[in-house]
């Protein structure tokens, strides 16, 4: 687990993050246009931003689009 979080900067918390955009058992369905390279750019997006990504996840649908932090989440 350090050499991932070493080497992509993904904590856990942001594994989870990707498995439920890329598809998993909880979640098999993908997120539509969304693959490794859009994901992991939104995983940095989110830690630049200091944002946690499950959390951030759950508030999609009631986002506004002006606080929107990356077209991802449209």
């Amino acid at each position: 687990m350090d050499d991932i979080e070493e080497k992509l900067s993904l904590d856990r918390s942001k594994l989870v993050a990707m498995a439920l955009l890329l598809g998993c058992d909880y979640l098999p369905k993908v997120v539509p246009g969304v693959g490794m390279d859009k994901a992991m750019k939104l995983m940095k997006v989110y830690t630049d931003s200091g944002v946690d990504a499950l959390h951030r996840f759950a508030t999609w649908k009631r986002i506004d689009e002006g606080r929107l932090l990356n077209p991802i989440e449209r």
